[in-house]
């Protein structure tokens, strides 16, 4: 009986997967992190999966929309436009050099994909300088 137990307590414990991913950014122009959207197996678009932000990002903004994609990897179905959930993150000029952000991907099955990303935020580009309004000769 207490192997059981065990057992149970473990599989428990290790709770949805967790994907580790990272971007480069640059402040003031969105990064897509991902883009989400099921299908049937008829190859009929499916319910767009839910997004949840478990811990939102400190040094810019992270967006989700929905939007109308086409796919053409869905394995056995010929290109199947569907409704998706699109994720972007955009840096502030906030001299901030790394961000960190946690959000989940919950199917309607109710699989839930957990992702971890860092961002690398690079410095924002200077403006180039001026013309010379100067003439030499």
């Amino acid at each position: 009986m207490a192997m059981a137990l065990t057992s149970t307590m473990a599989a428990a414990q290790l709770g949805p997967p967790t994907k580790y991913t990272a971007f480069k950014a640059v402040p003031g122009k969105a990064v897509e992190l991902g883009n989400y959207a099921s299908a049937n197996q008829n190859c009929s678009p499916g319910p767009a999966p839910a997004i949840h932000v478990v811990e939102p990002p400190k040094s810019g903004t992270l967006t989700v929309r929905v939007a109308q994609l086409t796919y053409n990897n869905v394995f056995g179905c010929p290109p199947i436009k569907m409704p998706a959930q699109v994720l972007t993150y955009e840096a502030r000029d906030s001299g901030a050099d790394r961000d960190h952000l946690i959000y989940d991907v919950s199917g309607t099955k109710g699989e839930v994909t957990i992702y971890d990303v860092t961002i690398e935020i690079a410095p924002s580009p200077k403006p180039a300088p001026a013309p010379s309004r100067e003439q030499k000769f």
